[in-house]
């Protein structure tokens, strides 16, 4: 049985000021060539956080790892997003603080860019080489290399691509 309650830091992850890990009896792994810029909160509630090579979280982001969150490689998130892996379960019959949340888990492919100021919540996979827009709150799923926007998200394009190198596999 894998130790649940440990956290992995690679040597040459940049760890700026201000910002908090919590394992909470859960899993939190960073990669080589990561970056948490200041005041981000990584927190697993049991769960398991991983964020694999070159992945920038920014200023104030919040990671919760509830049911597991999964960032691939050189991906983006920027500033004052939330990012989180449980819902409350409603409607109930008992205060909702007590209804119980589900725990599904949520996916970020590799090259994907999450803007500032967006909301991901439980059940949710982004495909690779997406673009989120500012404000978005995401809560389908985004197939890979698409452009969404909008709360609640929609997809603006399916087939993006870089104007410099064409599309990225």
């Amino acid at each position: 049985m894998p130790d649940r309650t440990k956290c992995v830091i690679s040597d040459s992850a940049i760890i700026e000021q201000n910002v908090g890990i919590y394992n909470d009896g859960g899993v939190i792994e960073i990669g080589d060539g990561c970056h948490l810029k200041q005041g981000c909160v990584l927190r697993s509630y049991g769960g398991l956080i991983t964020l694999k090579e070159r992945v920038s979280i920014g200023e104030y982001t919040t990671i919760y790892g509830h049911g597991g969150v999964s960032v691939g490689a050189a991906t983006i998130i920027a500033p004052h997003c939330t990012i989180s892996a449980q819902k409350h379960i409603y409607p109930a019959n008992v205060p909702l603080r007590y209804s119980g949340e589900t725990k599904s888990g949520i996916v970020i492919e590799s090259g994907s860019i999450i803007s500032s100021h967006v909301v991901v919540v439980d059940s949710v996979s982004i495909g690779k080489n997406v673009m989120v827009g500012a404000n978005s709150l995401v809560n389908i799923d985004i197939p890979d290399y698409s452009f969404a926007a909008g709360s609640p998200i929609k997809i603006i394009s399916s087939d993006i691509s870089n104007k410099l190198y064409g599309r990225l596999d």
